[in-house]
């Protein structure tokens, strides 16, 4: 159904971003006060958080300039991950792109988080998509952008995801954002045992009070809630208005990705999750954060594959 002539296929369906910006500063889906939960406007920011929201909109002029293909292969680290809609390799799926009649994709981030050590970070924003040939975007919703810096202090992108929106926002002048507080570990963990650690809790919660409960009792204060076919949502307020997956019984969660800072204070998983009937397959990424000497829930996006 997203397949065309032009070769852009579901690329057009599950990649989004956007490059101008307008006079809306809030966070996606809704206001929240960005003081109380401890978000800096982006005036206060460091340089190392300004460098990384400068990286993400140089990302996004590049693609006003040379059109999707050429930003996201600029861009995208060598192992980054798209979800297409579930997670895969992502430059193949760019490389593979039809150059020519390519859709106008635009994004701008909203809020940014980042490591202490500034070699991790994630922004999330509104993007919107119009097609070749048109002026109106007819495709739009919420993105999520997980950034590392590696070789050179380079940042590059390490995963994208969207969800579709139709709620017809205008994209952020300003972001805001904080930087983790180093943590003091007493343990060193590889970023996949420590992921599959987070997600075995937050399963045994679900399975034990549900999902709503579960997110409750796991997330910051600011989480991020990215769903299928809503706006972004920021704040633990949001969680109550989630829809119930409990239906298919407690989740299954297979790990495929994960990324750690170095200075343990900042970390994502990713992977698919299925119902115990084998139902209700979807893609996810949570990304967790440091506080209080305990793991919190910080983001947590699910997008639906169907069944099998």
């Amino acid at each position: 159904e997203a397949e065309d002539a032009s070769g852009i296929y579901r690329l057009e369906f599950t990649t989004w971003r956007s490059a101008t910006v307008s006079e809306q500063t809030e966070l996606p889906g809704a206001p929240i006060d960005a003081d109380a939960l401890g978000l800096l406007p982006e005036a206060r920011f460091d340089p190392d958080l300004a460098a990384l929201v400068e990286a993400e909109r140089a990302f996004a002029r590049l693609a006003g300039e040379a059109g999707m293909r050429d930003a996201f292969l600029a861009w995208l680290a060598e192992d980054a991950v798209a979800f297409l809609p579930g997670p895969m390799p992502a430059r193949p799926a760019y490389e593979g792109m039809d150059p020519s009649g390519q859709p106008r994709l635009e994004w701008g981030p909203a809020r940014v988080e980042l490591s202490a050590a500034a070699d991790l970070g994630l922004q999330t924003g509104p993007w919107r998509l119009t097609r070749a040939g048109e002026t109106t975007p007819d495709l739009r919703g919420d993105y999520l952008s997980l950034w590392r810096r590696g070789t050179g202090r380079q940042w590059r992108v390490l995963v994208d995801l969207g969800v579709q929106s139709p709620d017809p926002r205008p994209l952020p002048v300003a972001a805001v954002g904080r930087r983790s507080f180093p943590r003091a570990r007493t343990e060193e963990l590889a970023s996949d045992l420590l992921l599959r650690r987070l997600e075995d809790s937050l399963s045994e919660l679900v399975a034990r009070d549900g999902e709503r409960a579960a997110l409750e009792a796991l997330a910051t204060d600011d989480v991020h809630l990215l769903r299928d076919a809503e706006p972004g949502r920021a704040g633990r307020h949001w969680i109550a208005s989630l829809p119930q997956v409990e239906e298919s019984g407690p989740w299954t969660s297979e790990l495929t990705g994960s990324a750690l800072a170095g200075s343990g204070d900042l970390a994502a998983g990713w992977g698919i999750q299925q119902g115990s009937d084998g139902s209700a397959r979807a893609a996810y990424l949570r990304a967790w954060r440091w506080a209080d000497g305990k793991w919190r829930l910080l983001v947590d996006a699910r997008m639906a594959l169907g069944d099998g």
